[in-house]
C-alpha cells in the first residue's frame, strides 16, 4: 500500500511537472509570437514608407519624361517629332549593364 502512495505521489508529481513545463512552453511561444507581429509591424511600416518613396520617384521621373515637352523642344530645334516606335526608356538600376539596339524601323 505505502509503495502504491509512493506511486501515486510520483505519478502526481510527474504529471505537474509536465503541466508546468506546458505552461511554460505556451509562454515562451506567445513571447515568440509577440516578438514577432512587433516585427512584422515594423516591418509593414517600412514597407510603407519604401512604397510612399517608390511613388514619389515615379512620378518624378514621369515629370522627366513629359513627351510633349520633348516634342515641343525638338520643334524648337528643327528635329522632327519622334515616332512611337522610336522612344525608348529606360529604368536602370544598381550595376545594370546596357547594350544599345537599333530600332527595326531605322537605319541605323
Amino acid at each position: 500500500m505505502r509503495d502504491q502512495s509512493r506511486a501515486t505521489k510520483f505519478a502526481a508529481a510527474m504529471a505537474l511537472a509536465a503541466l508546468i513545463l506546458c505552461i511554460a512552453a505556451i509562454t515562451v511561444s506567445q513571447i515568440r509570437l509577440a516578438a514577432s507581429r512587433s516585427e512584422l509591424s515594423r516591418l509593414n511600416r517600412s514597407i510603407a514608407g519604401l512604397q510612399s518613396r517608390v511613388n514619389n520617384l515615379d512620378r518624378c521621373i514621369d515629370d522627366c519624361h513629359d513627351l510633349d515637352e520633348i516634342s515641343q523642344r525638338a520643334s524648337e530645334l528643327g528635329l522632327q517629332t519622334a515616332k512611337d516606335s522610336q522612344i525608348r526608356v529606360v529604368s536602370l538600376s544598381g550595376d545594370t549593364a546596357v547594350a544599345m539596339v537599333p530600332n527595326e524601323d531605322s537605319n541605323e
